[in-house]
């Protein structure tokens, strides 16, 4: 299931595509916060929220992460333009996306994410449905949700009818992502120049109106600076069961945590990562704040005195990581430099 908001994402792009980076200003993100939450009102009931900057994404975070790998960066930018010229939709013309994600345990140790997205900008969404109906041959369902529509595609048929040419681990791949569809993805306008689109009884709790996202994930969204990437979220009990944990006491830790909450930002100093943990008790924090503190420690201790070039850099970033306690909340800050940075990226087939 982790794929899957990730494929609706990419689900959106396709039936779309068929038819040195600065710091940001405060005051411009000040304003484009108020903005975010305008969206973030709009999601119904969600355990998770993320909020992206998706105009500087494009503009300035994407060029800064991605210039040590200009080879990387230079396809990118081709398919978007590729895009662009065949169908007059250009997605860096949206400004503002945010995500709200429900998480049901369908059975021991699995998950189910159900997401809805609402993204916003410079787009006729109209003539974006329209288009979305063109490329999909006609082959969708329409339902009326009080006065509003939304359009229903069949997304795993239609990346898997026009999936890329691949072999190897890379057609395992691509296979991995489709198989991790939703077999139906809705789509409808908000207003002019605003989508939303995901699972459809997700989005049509957002058009119905009948639940919000959730007050105190809401708040915790906000506790930091807007950022390219904001997110916060309720954490399901059992985490730990989702990562190949050998330590029990680790587990313990984990499971401990209620919220994540936090933030990803760039500059043009480099790319800078926070996530805040909150337990129920300070207890709990400081047991979670000591297991982080003896990792970092072990694994400053296996990297550092390699004389491999990559396990040199890890070094650096696990020494650069900043653990810290306030009562019940945990957190951790790292500041990757460019030049770590370019080194990661280069490392990218």
């Amino acid at each position: 299931m982790k794929f899957k908001i990730v494929a609706f994402t990419f689900a959106l792009l396709l039936i779309l595509n068929m038819a040195g980076p600065v710091a940001a200003d405060p005051r411009l993100n000040v304003a484009k916060r108020a903005k975010a939450n305008q969206l973030v009102a709009m999601l119904p009931q969600s355990d998770a929220i993320m909020t992206m900057d998706v105009e500087r994404f494009f503009a300035t975070a994407m060029p800064g992460i991605l210039a040590g790998n200009p080879q990387l960066l230079a396809s990118v930018t081709q398919k978007i333009d590729e895009m662009r010229s065949r169908t007059g939709i250009d997605i860096r013309r949206f400004e503002l996306l945010t995500a709200g994600v429900n998480i049901a345990q369908t059975a021991p140790s699995k998950y189910d994410f159900r997401p809805v997205i609402i993204a916003r900008g410079d787009v006729d969404t109209a003539a974006l449905i329209a288009s979305a109906k063109t490329v999909s041959g006609n082959k969708y369902k329409e339902e009326r949700v009080g006065s509003r529509s939304m359009y229903i595609f069949n997304t795993k048929q239609l990346v898997d009818e026009n999936k890329p040419a691949a072999t190897g681990a890379n057609a395992a791949m691509v296979d991995k992502v489709i198989n991790a569809l939703s077999t139906d993805v809705a789509v409808t306008v908000v207003d002019a120049n605003t989508l939303a689109f995901g699972y459809q009884d997700r989005v049509r709790e957002m058009l119905a109106g009948g639940s919000k996202a959730s007050g105190e994930v809401v708040k915790l969204l906000d506790r930091k600076p807007f950022a390219v990437m904001n997110f916060a979220g309720s954490v399901p009990a059992g985490l730990s069961s989702l990562l190949p944990l050998d330590n029990d006491e680790l587990g313990k830790n984990i499971d401990s945590i209620r919220f994540l909450f936090g933030m990803v930002d760039v500059d043009n100093t480099g790319t800078s990562m926070h996530v805040t943990a909150k337990t129920m008790q300070s207890a709990q924090a400081q047991g979670l704040e000591e297991t982080l503190e003896g990792l970092k420690l072990l694994g400053g201790m296996l990297l550092g005195n390699s004389k491999r070039a990559d396990q040199q850099m890890y070094a650096r970033l696990i020494q650069n990581v900043q653990i810290s306690r306030s009562a019940a909340e945990v957190s951790i800050d790292l500041k990757v430099p460019q030049t770590d940075v370019n080194e990661l990226v280069a490392l990218i087939k």
